[in-house]
C-alpha cells in the first residue's frame, strides 16, 4: 500500500548500500547477462528497445551514462528523481487511495500511471487529497535481488546501444 511505500524512506541506509555495491564499478560486467538481469528486475517498469513497460524512464536514454551515476540511480533511486516521475497519492472520496505517477493533467481530470503500467483517470472532484510521496516510484532494495557482479552485467547493458 502507499502507506508501506510513504514509510519505506530504508532502514539501512541508501549511502551504504551504494558503498557496498560500489565494488561492481571495476567488473567488466556482461551485457547478455545483464540483460537476463533487466528482465528480471527492471521490465516492470521500464523499457528498453521492445522489452519492458512505460512506467518509468525509458533507458534506452541511459546508453551515454558513466557508470557511477547509473549505480547510484538504480541503488539509490530516491536520491534524483527525473522530472515527471515523483510518486503521488490520490486520496478518492470513495475512501480508495490510488498510488502511481501523475502522467496527464486536464482542468476536471487527471491521470495516475500505477506500478503496473495502468493508468488511471480521476475526476478532480472525486480526489479528496493528493500528496506527492517526494519518492520515485521506482523502490529501493532491488539489490537484494542481485549481487555486484550482477549489478555490473546490468549496467553493462544499460550502456550497450
Amino acid at each position: 500500500t502507499a502507506n508501506k511505500v510513504f514509510s519505506a524512506s530504508g532502514t539501512s541506509s541508501r549511502a551504504e548500500v551504494v558503498q557496498k555495491f560500489r565494488p561492481a564499478l571495476t567488473l567488466a560486467g556482461d551485457a547478455s547477462r545483464g540483460e537476463i538481469v533487466f528482465n528480471k528486475l527492471c521490465v516492470t517498469c521500464h523499457k528498453r528497445g521492445d522489452a519492458g513497460n512505460d512506467v518509468g524512464p525509458n533507458l534506452q536514454s541511459v546508453v551515454n551514462h558513466p557508470s557511477e551515476k547509473l549505480l547510484v540511480s538504480i541503488l539509490d533511486p530516491n536520491a534524483s528523481i527525473e522530472p515527471g516521475y515523483t510518486a503521488y497519492s490520490a486520496q478518492l472520496a470513495d475512501g480508495e487511495e490510488i498510488y502511481g505517477i501523475v502522467s496527464a493533467e486536464t482542468g476536471n481530470s487527471l491521470v495516475m500511471k500505477q506500478a503496473d503500467g495502468k493508468t488511471r483517470t480521476l475526476l478532480r472532484s472525486g480526489i479528496v487529497a493528493l500528496r506527492s510521496a517526494n519518492l520515485s516510484l521506482m523502490p529501493e532494495g532491488l539489490e537484494a535481488g542481485m549481487s555486484p557482479e550482477e549489478l555490473a552485467d546490468l549496467i553493462r547493458f544499460l550502456q550497450t546501444p
